[in-house]
């Protein structure tokens, strides 16, 4: 089993996320963990694109559960009252296209909604943990070991170059038996649908300079011809 940097970098997230709640003397810094679990993104792009839109709909979502249980009072937050405010935060969300928040968005309307009883200093160091957790694990994505998309999707395509080349030479020659080459067939579709995902991750990536930008925008038209000609060659078998 390999464990990838994502998976390091959730764990990271988690620790460095108690221990600024900590720093910070939060009721709950373990509300802080929760939060940087959602947050870890396979690209720096979509993980600034992610902390933007969770920190909208978790502003959001804290601000309706507050007037919420402000107009209908403390004390009558009933689990009924929470689920109904849920339910209305999930359209929101979906109205405003941030449907990758509303878990987290959820988590923040049920806590604060539950904190509000004990006083409005609780509630709201509930929403600080929150956005500790949000900004912590935003911060070690970009810190360490940003993603690579060229190096793995330069990788990939030599890979799949491979066994799209194998499987024209064996399956005109008939080397192959149906099965296997059938199997082959289904990891060279693998290869090339991750191919996809990496070539959408790099052509993501912001570049400030012009002049590895413009560089940039040439690999990704010289990738995006290699891609069709394994696609093509993907059709031909």
């Amino acid at each position: 089993m390999t464990i990838g940097a994502r998976v390091l970098k959730t764990g990271l997230a988690i620790a460095v996320a108690l221990w600024v709640g900590t720093l910070l003397h939060l009721e709950a810094p373990i509300i802080a963990a929760i939060a940087a679990i959602f947050m870890i993104q396979p690209s720096i792009h979509r993980s600034w694109l992610q902390m933007l839109d969770q920190l909208q709909s978790n502003a959001l979502g804290a601000a309706i559960a507050l007037g919420s249980v402000w107009i209908v009072g403390s004390s009558q937050s009933s689990p009924i009252l929470v689920g109904l405010v849920s339910v209305g935060v999930i359209l929101l969300c979906i109205r405003f296209k941030m449907e990758e928040t509303i878990g987290l968005t959820l988590v923040t309307v049920v806590i604060v909604m539950e904190a509000h009883g004990q006083g409005w200093n609780i509630a709201l160091d509930r929403l600080a943990a929150l956005l500790t957790g949000i900004v912590s694990a935003f911060v070690v994505n970009v810190a360490i070991s940003p993603p690579r998309h060229r190096v793995r999707l330069e990788k990939f395509m030599q890979d799949a170059e491979t066994m799209l080349s194998r499987l024209l030479r064996t399956v005109v020659s008939k080397e192959l038996k149906e099965n296997v080459a059938h199997e082959d067939y289904e990891r060279l579709k693998t290869m090339l649908r991750k191919l996809d995902e990496f070539f959408e991750l790099y052509s993501e990536e912001r570049i400030l300079s012009k002049k590895y930008r413009m560089h940039r925008d040439d690999l990704l038209a010289v990738y995006k011809g290699m891609l069709l000609t394994l696609e093509k060659g993907g059709n031909v078998i």
